[in-house]
């Protein structure tokens, strides 16, 4: 990994490469610090440990911070920077449906030192996906959490959980969350994108809604057992295996958006959905839970959903071949820029006060990368 600093003219202040042997490849983070410099996270590892470490400008650590992971992989799922605390999301085990436990932690941004530890999960019994981090108080660093909660560890792939919201102060003290069944307008898997809380003291939810294939497709499958019934025994064995290595796979589908509102009182308003034709497909080797094929692919960039505008009045989008904004008062998808390429255009960020989205574009046959506004 290579850190690059630059000054405001754009002149090279610092270089740090960094080689680790890593199992997997790895999925480095990296978060603005309020006072100088950055936050450097690896947000999945099945490598011995998570790691935060705070980087000043000329690229020394100031402290680093580091969690064991218990069995299997370890996630962050949602992060939130406050001006004196650091939010994470944390499931350990998340490859494991009996195993896996999801705790927010909260850190002091200035020592490194951990100030709470919540665990969200009664472990074997319950499991709770965090998937979305906001802030809610700017002098307190409060933070809401938002994601789904499954009433057993192995739930069927039919459902998709209930919303639950918890509310967190750095101390770890909290209110009773807030948990809430809904019911889709179609039979689509939801995932929690944003979440906010609203001047009136409502929370305002948006998700991206996707489908899954089926764990193998019915006809290869009976195919197979056919075939496997005319082999003699002792060829069984390699033919499972070669079976199951070559049909089990899992693809997504990125479908569309849902927003709605839980207001002060726990009452869940109305449902409004966009449907996102331009959904690009994502397939996984091996059977995944619908959650965290939802989580891989908005890591991976294959989700549609990018982000809210400063001014919280429209939000971002980025298909196969466009990215297009929609307005949160009502409207469908205006489109923004396209590219002649598939995902080679994505969201890099916001600019100046008029809150202008910035674009990059992967050039990859010129071995270049292009930004540009879209006015």
């Amino acid at each position: 990994m290579v850190s690059v600093v630059t000054d405001r003219a754009g002149r090279i202040t610092a270089v740090a490469r960094r080689v680790r042997s890593a199992r997997k490849n790895p999925n480095y983070l990296t978060l603005t610090h309020p006072d100088d410099g950055f936050l450097l996270i690896n947000a999945s590892t099945n490598d011995g440990q998570m790691w935060v470490r705070y980087l000043r400008p000329d690229l020394t650590e100031a402290w680093i911070w580091s969690i064991g992971v218990g069995q299997g992989l370890i996630d962050l799922a949602a992060t939130a920077v406050g001006r004196r605390h650091l939010w994470l999301a944390v499931t350990d085990c998340s490859t494991n449906r009996r195993l896996a436990s999801t705790s927010v932690v909260c850190l002091d941004l200035h020592t490194g030192a951990e100030r709470s530890c919540t665990a969200l999960d009664a472990l074997g019994q319950t499991h709770t996906y965090i998937s979305t981090a906001t802030l809610t108080d700017s002098v307190t660093d409060e933070v809401l959490v938002a994601g789904q909660y499954f009433d057993k560890p192995r739930p069927s792939s039919e459902h998709n959980g209930d919303l639950l919201m918890w509310r967190l102060r750095p101390d770890g003290s909290h209110p009773p969350p807030t948990r809430l069944t809904l019911r889709l307008p179609a039979p689509r898997h939801l995932h929690w994108q944003h979440a906010e809380l609203l001047p009136t003291g409502a929370v305002r939810l948006i998700g991206e809604t996707y489908t899954t294939t089926p764990r193998f497709a019915a006809q290869r499958t009976r195919a197979v057992a056919g075939f496997l019934l005319t082999l003699p025994i002792r060829f069984i064995g390699p033919v499972l295996w070669l079976g199951h290595n070559y049909f089990n796979y899992t693809t997504l589908r990125s479908r569309g958006l849902l927003l709605t509102e839980v207001s002060p009182t726990g009452t869940l308003g109305s449902l409004r959905t966009l449907d996102l034709p331009d959904g690009a497909n994502i397939t996984y080797h091996g059977y995944w839970p619908p959650y965290l094929l939802a989580a891989a692919a908005t890591r991976s960039g294959a989700m549609q959903w990018r982000r809210l505008s400063p001014d919280g009045r429209w939000g971002l989008t980025r298909g196969r071949r466009a990215v297009g904004r929609f307005a949160l008062d009502g409207g469908g998808r205006q489109p923004l820029a396209n590219s002649s390429r598939a995902g080679s255009l994505d969201v890099w960020g916001f600019t100046g006060p008029s809150h202008t989205p910035l674009l990059v574009e992967s050039l990859r046959g010129a071995r270049r990368v292009r930004l540009l506004l879209a006015r």
